[in-house]
Parts: C-alpha cells; structure tokens; sequence
C-alpha cells in the first residue's frame, strides 16, 4: 500500500524534493555572497538545472490531477452526449500533441549531450530531459484519461441560458485592435451590467438580490432564521 501511494505521487514528491533543494541552494548562496564574502559560481547554475526538473515535474503533476486551467464555459452548455464526444476529442489531440512534443523533446535531448554548461561542465541534456520526462508522463496520464468514462459536465444552476454578449464583445475588441487588458475589463463590466441576476425578480434583473440583501441587513420583527434564509437568497441570486 505504501509502495503504491509512493507511486503515485511520485512526481509531487520529486518536484517537491527539487524545490527544497532549489530554495536551500539559493540561501546557501545569498549568505556565501553576503555574509562569508565567498564565491560560490555553481550554485545559480545547480539551482536552474533542478528548477527545470522541478518545472516539468510539477506540470505533470499539475496535469494528473486536471489541476491545468481550461474554460468550459461553452462546452458545459452542449447536450451531454455531445459534451462527451468533445471531451474526447479534445483528449485525442491533446495525446497527439504530448506525444509530439515528447518526440521533439527527446531529439533536442539527444542533441545537447555534447554540450557542457559552462561552470559545472554538465551535459545539458540532464537538463533538457526534464521535458522529455515532463511530457511523457503527461502523455501517460492523458492516455489513461481517455481510457477512464466520462461524464457531461453540469449544467448551470436553473438552467439560465448563456449570455453571449461578454464574449462577443472581447473577442470584437481583440478584432479592433483593442489591447487585451481594456477588452477583457470592459467585456467585464458588459457582463456585470447585463447578468441574468435572479430569474425570479421580474422586469429588473438585480431586484429580487437587492431586496434579498436589504432584507437581511434590515432590522425587522423576523426571527434570525428569516435573516438567514434572506442572505441564502442573496447569495443564490449572486451566485
């Protein structure tokens, strides 16, 4: 059981191990520098070479516990069968595109070996094999990902329809030239204006959430389980 759980967390251990040997390496440095007023030349470059090893290590780990960022703002939208069948497709290109980025990774690898870094006089491919290994190991775990059933992501709560209008004004800023900062903000404030709000509160959107909260900060003659119930309310209009 333990040899097994060793296993499989063996890249957050490893990538863990790197970093402590990283952030020792780099205080080592700083007081011989200093403090002791010494040289020590190999330290930044030992540090860069397990940062690298700590980088790749930790992207495949990132990358078994589905802990990369992606937006399914979209796809969560779709019919349940049609969200599996983009799921799968997607996992189909993204093992295609680990796989050869595995291959690339390993010929510059190869090719590096002749080549010694300037202080320690290592080959720098026990650098560039950190990507060789990052990116099998995340190939391995999308393959097993594709073997694992899948389930439709969950609908939005209440069913609300999606307001494409955030996006569509981005993406027309991005068009226009618009730096990328000023379209994601003002697509921002175009999605705080025109959000759906609470389905229940009839002609004005954020009404039913304004007289929620009102509600709970007011002082009235109801119990604390009314106020209660009213800041649920706000928060589910929020939400």
């Amino acid at each position: 059981m333990a040899a097994r759980r060793l296993l499989a967390n063996l890249e957050e251990l490893a990538a863990g191990t790197g970093l402590v040997l990283v952030v020792a390496i780099t205080i080592y440095n700083i007081v011989n520098r200093y403090v002791l007023r010494q040289s020590g030349v190999w330290a930044p470059e030992l540090a860069g070479m397990i940062f690298a090893w700590v980088v790749f290590l930790g992207a495949a780990a990132a990358y078994k516990r589905q802990m990369h960022i992606s937006i399914s703002v979209v796809v969560r939208y779709l019919p349940a069968r049609l969200q599996v069948a983009v799921a799968q497709a997607g996992g189909l290109l993204l093992a295609a595109f680990l796989a050869y980025v595995t291959y690339l990774a390993f010929k510059i690898t190869l090719s590096s070996h002749s080549r010694l870094s300037p202080v320690m006089r290592v080959p720098f491919s026990y650098v560039y094999a950190s990507a060789t290994i990052g990116f099998a190991l995340m190939f391995v775990h999308q393959v097993a990902a594709l073997a694992r059933p899948r389930s439709p992501a969950p609908r939005q709560p209440g069913g609300r329809p999606m307001n494409w209008i955030p996006p569509v004004v981005m993406f027309g800023l991005f068009a226009a030239n618009i730096p990328v900062a000023f379209a994601i903000a003002i697509a921002a404030l175009v999605l705080l204006h025109d959000g759906p709000g609470d389905p229940d509160a009839g002609a004005d959107p954020a009404a039913g959430q304004h007289h929620a909260i009102l509600s709970a900060a007011s002082p009235s003659r109801s119990s604390s389980s009314s106020a209660s119930s009213s800041i649920t309310a706000a928060w589910a209009g929020g939400s």
